[in-house]
């Protein structure tokens, strides 16, 4: 019996499994992390804010390789927060030098205030 077909007229055997995950789609927080990094080139202090956000994502997309499509934007915005954090630093840094030059400079008197 060819063909057979369970009741109403449906096939009796059954169908295969259907992938529910669907197509790849593009991380939800891609263009964030990617605007964040970017950011962060001009106002430092977002460029650890990119860089935790980005490992999060990148964790996320590995855990699951065939769901998201762009891990080269979160991969960017990674790099982008990372060098706006070296620019934090090196801000950070300088400043403290000059805070520590005007105070010497206070101590031995020739810092002239106008």
């Amino acid at each position: 019996m060819a063909g057979a077909s369970g009741p109403e007229g449906r096939a009796a055997f059954p169908s295969p499994p259907v992938d529910s995950a669907g197509p790849p789609v593009e991380h939800p927080q891609a263009g964030t992390i990617r605007a964040l990094g970017l950011v962060s080139l001009f106002v430092p202090v977002l460029g650890p804010v990119a860089w935790v956000q980005a490992r999060r994502a990148l964790a996320e997309i590995d855990a699951e390789p065939g769901r998201y499509l762009n891990r080269s934007a979160v991969a960017t915005g990674r790099t982008l927060g990372v060098v706006g954090t070296v620019l934090l630093v090196l801000a950070v840094a300088w400043m403290a030098v000059a805070v520590v030059f005007v105070l010497i400079s206070i101590a031995d008197g020739t810092f002239d205030t106008g």
